[in-house]
């Protein structure tokens, strides 16, 4: 019921606003290169990425500050980083969340 009286037109606009955020950000990070359709008509809100750090490391180094992300296969032998930012999650967890990716060496 909590879903409906939001309405889920509101939560998946919530969701690709955050998500939109969320690639901004990571876009003006010159070691991260964003994947998934370029076209924001075709767009989902799961944010996929990879950096210059595999994976793995990123998402272990984030879940050490409390962000959960998760290591994902996206080719035969490539992995990315997904993150899945929802209706409960705001602007500017999208932007702390990159800030984190943008610290890591």
């Amino acid at each position: 019921q909590y879903i409906l009286d939001i309405g889920i037109e509101n939560i998946r606009q919530q969701n690709l606003k955050v998500a939109n955020v969320l690639r901004s950000e990571l876009d003006k990070i010159p070691s991260v290169k964003l994947l998934g359709p370029e076209q924001p008509d075709n767009r989902t809100s799961i944010v996929t990425f990879t950096a210059s750090l595999d994976s793995s490391s990123i998402v272990k180094k984030l879940e050490a500050a409390n962000i959960v992300l998760a290591d994902r296969d996206i080719a035969k032998s490539k992995k990315g980083v997904r993150a899945s930012p929802h209706f409960f999650n705001s602007e500017q967890e999208s932007v702390q969340v990159a800030e984190q990716v943008k610290g890591l060496h």
